[in-house]
């Protein structure tokens, strides 16, 4: 009897815990979902799959979660909802609109904290949303206990920023416009990494840092266009966007 007892406490207090989780989404709220291992925000193009990139703004950014009943549906602004396939670990781009009680096109969302979450797909409890960096693409990962930072998601509700206050910027010089040759200048030992991407997110240039404090890119072979110049260190990053002539 004590057993069924404290089974039935534990089963009551997971409930709590989910309707929990569950009230700190609002349904149908715009959101820019944020990667944790990457920092850089999910995409949904009009085409059938994800993207990841550096915020530049635009419909590309926008999501919205939709209640389906007890899950989530992840709906982008261009297209329709996300749909898991469990048997090949991979993410669709659909074109059907929420709500949807799909297995496959459902998720669960889970809480850890700090408007971050896990995304579990309900036709395979055990498959997470992950982006996975090696291949470039949104897949399902098995369970890892919560411990790989890619299957960890952000939900920000006010629009991104080029900048990150966390940052320092204050000695950094880039130069702007360029014709072959960018210049940045000021970089402290913090920042560890310059990336150079197009408007669409793609990354076009990028470059380790080990301590330098100035360096000079070649962007000669980069079309003319605006183009979005991004560092990263320690304790956050910062973009800024160029015009390459």
């Amino acid at each position: 009897m004590k057993k069924i007892t404290l089974k039935i406490s534990a089963f009551l207090m997971l409930t709590m815990f989910a309707l929990q989780v569950q009230g700190q989404i609002v349904s149908g709220q715009l959101v820019y979902i944020k990667n944790v291992a990457t920092g850089e925000y999910l995409k949904g193009p009009n085409t059938d799959t994800y993207e990841m990139g550096v915020y530049t703004g635009g419909d590309d950014f926008k999501f919205y979660l939709v209640e389906s009943g007890s899950y989530w549906n992840i709906d982008s602004e261009n297209r329709g909802i996300m749909r898991g396939v469990g048997s090949t670990r991979t993410t669709v781009h659909t074109t059907k609109a929420p709500p949807a009680g799909d297995v496959d096109k459902v998720w669960t969302a889970v809480s850890l904290g700090s408007d971050t979450y896990q995304f579990y797909l309900r036709d395979n409890g055990a498959m997470l949303m992950q982006w996975n960096s090696s291949d470039g693409a949104l897949k399902l990962l098995k369970d890892d206990a919560g411990t790989d930072t890619s299957a960890h998601w952000v939900l920000e509700t006010s629009e991104p920023v080029l900048s990150n206050e966390k940052f320092d910027t204050s000695s950094i010089f880039i130069s702007n416009p360029v014709n072959n040759i960018l210049d940045i200048k000021g970089l402290t030992a913090s920042v560890n990494k310059v990336s150079v991407y197009s408007l669409l997110g793609n990354v076009v240039l990028t470059q380790s840092l080990q301590g330098e404090s100035a360096i000079s890119l070649n962007v000669s072979g980069l079309a003319s266009g605006m183009y979005i110049v991004k560092l990263q260190g320690e304790n956050g990053s910062f973009s800024k966007k160029i015009v390459k002539q």
